[in-house]
């Protein structure tokens, strides 16, 4: 008896890197493997289009909801630290360096300086949404600002100059 050679099968290719189970199906196998979860990082994310909106909305509730809109949407990419990335030739010029004394680290990089104007421009937001709707409850990391205000004390000996106080 002669030996018979063993022929794969052409429609059953596998890399020779992985390996193969008898018992599991092979259309089963791929289509789990091109399932899988991203990271939050490379997820997009889509905003609703603002172009059409329902026909009982007052201009005033539209204006709330792109706000809430806009708030969501900054919630987002503060938490994943996504900070818009603009075109090297366009943007301006970093101001100088600040080190932190303690550390020794950059305290002001433009990843730091976009985050702190996200979260200038949210806390904006959210304190327009609560003065236009007062049913609108606020994120639960949401401090209202502290508000400062320059007083000018003059001086009876010193007219001309005013001392902030």
């Amino acid at each position: 008896m002669a030996a018979e050679v063993c022929k794969p099968d052409p429609d059953l290719y596998v890399p020779s890197n992985t390996r193969v189970s008898r018992w599991e199906d092979l259309a089963k196998r791929d289509s789990r493997r091109k399932k899988g979860w991203r990271p939050a990082h490379e997820k997009t994310f889509t905003p609703q289009c603002f172009s059409s909106f329902p026909a009982h909305y007052t201009q005033q509730e539209v204006e709330i909801w792109i706000r809430r809109h806009r708030i969501d949407d900054l919630q987002k990419r503060i938490a994943v630290q996504d900070f818009e990335a603009n075109d090297p030739d366009i943007r301006s010029q970093s101001p100088e360096p600040i080190y932190d004394a303690k550390t020794g680290l950059r305290s002001n990089t433009r990843e730091q300086r976009h985050r702190d104007r996200y979260i200038k421009e949210r806390l904006r937001l959210i304190d327009e949404v609560l003065s236009l709707d007062p049913s609108y409850v606020p994120p639960p990391d949401y401090k209202p600002p502290k508000k400062q205000k320059k007083i000018f004390i003059p001086d009876p000996d010193n007219p001309a100059v005013n001392f902030i106080g």
